[in-house]
């Protein structure tokens, strides 16, 4: 057996041969020479098989679909809206009209990045490296508000103009909204609002708890173990702030009936000889999935709508 037929091989033993099993936790054994003691005959498996599998891993896949989601943003005032797609020359900006159909390039991405180079001072930037925030029209012109190297920019489209608006405040834990006035972050399991202008902090909710938490992740999610470790100032996990920066809207998940499982860490990182336990709520195979709240709060008052969404519907993301 060739060294890529025994990774791939350690590769479905460690990942138990349950792909697709969302949120259920899942475990898997093997043993020094990498042999799994539950997987009988292995001279079944030939190397086509192998090769097969190997097509599949993620290394394999990592960035061979595009679009696969698309995120519609909708400009002001206009029944248009615009998004960003993935071209063969790089990142691709499409306006839409909602009316007719029609669709049209938003701007030209290299006269834009060589307009923004002459405002920045800096050689002209890679299409990728541009982060555009929002496109709104006025008259016969298009400003794109952008986001580039900590700095936010307006541009005018068609004279291709480009202006420095702002620089961007950044500190960990928190979600700046679009217009930069202000941002959301956790305290305990709840979220609070800060203006960004005067430092005035207020709160936003006061039912989160442990395991019904707006700022921890739930504990299924593979970066669980990692963030148990190194633990750091969190961010409100999955949410967003509207476009318009009224309005934020995210999802969190009920764990508070999932039963304890622990994680033993035989070699901890920190050095020490003396395993170390984590708990951490996971649900085995034929448990209930944890329910999930989609919700929307006003940032303003703090009032909380929840978004029911139809059976097998999601959302991951609010563009912003």
């Amino acid at each position: 057996m060739n060294r890529r037929s025994s990774l791939v091989r350690r590769r479905l033993i460690v990942a138990g041969f349950v792909v697709g099993t969302g949120f259920h936790a899942w475990q898997a054994r093997a043993d020094v020479g990498g042999e799994a003691a539950s997987v009988a005959a292995p001279g079944h498996l030939s190397a086509a098989d192998y090769d097969r599998a190997a097509r599949v891993l993620d290394s394999t896949l990592r960035g061979k679909v595009r679009n696969a989601m698309v995120a519609p943003r909708w400009i002001s005032g206009r029944d248009m809206f615009w998004y960003r797609r993935d071209g063969d020359d790089g990142p691709e900006f499409v306006i839409v009209d909602a009316q007719t159909g029609a669709k049209a390039e938003a701007f030209d991405t290299a006269r834009l990045a060589a307009a923004l180079s002459a405002t920045a001072g800096e050689p002209s930037p890679q299409p990728r490296d541009i982060v555009v925030t929002s496109i709104d029209k006025t008259s016969e012109l298009w400003r794109i508000n952008l986001i580039y190297h900590r700095r936010q920019y307006a541009c005018t489209v068609p004279p291709y103009v480009c202006t420095s608006t702002a620089q961007i405040e950044t500190c960990d834990g928190v979600r700046v909204s679009p217009d930069r006035s202000q941002a959301v972050f956790g305290r305990g399991h709840d979220l609070w609002v800060r203006d960004l202008k005067n430092g005035a902090e207020r709160r936003l909710t006061s039912d989160g708890e442990p395991y019904f938490s707006y700022v921890k992740p739930p504990d299924v999610l593979p970066t669980t173990l990692p963030r148990m470790r190194n633990p750091a100032v969190l961010a409100p996990w999955w949410m967003s702030w509207s476009p318009a920066g009224k309005t934020i809207i995210g999802v969190r998940f009920d764990e508070r009936a999932v039963a304890d499982y622990p994680y033993v860490e035989w070699v901890p990182q920190d050095g020490s000889f003396r395993p170390i336990t984590h708990q951490l709520r996971l649900s085995l195979l034929g448990d209930p999935v944890p329910p999930r709240e989609s919700y929307a709060i006003d940032g303003t008052t703090g009032a909380k709508r929840e978004i029911r969404l139809p059976p097998g519907w999601s959302f991951w993301r609010w563009p912003v």
